[in-house]
């Protein structure tokens, strides 16, 4: 059993007490602000260094979709094993 929680700043956390888990999302709305939000998630993925043991980046490309983004897999004894940005692309005509 999962248990939603909403927490401030757009940020969204589902536990899985039984697992000792959980998944940690936030949204952020683009506004002229793309730098500022990917080196913000970058910093994010780098704050495991200390405990990874490789950080590997692999980008996502759906085209067709219009949907962009970046993977991280973090190998060791890192707090998080994955992060993950998508950025989608809407056109407003």
């Amino acid at each position: 059993m999962a248990t939603i929680i909403n927490e401030k700043n757009n940020w969204l956390s589902i536990k899985y007490p039984k697992l000792k888990a959980s998944i940690d999302i936030t949204y952020r709305p683009l506004k002229n602000n793309i730098r500022e939000l990917l080196t913000e998630a970058e910093k994010l993925v780098f704050k495991h260094t200390a405990k990874a043991d490789r950080i590997i980046p692999q980008d996502f490309i759906n085209k067709e979709k219009r949907v962009f983004g970046s993977i991280y897999e973090i190998t060791g004894n890192a707090a998080s094993q994955i992060h993950f940005m998508l950025q989608i692309v809407q056109i407003i005509l």
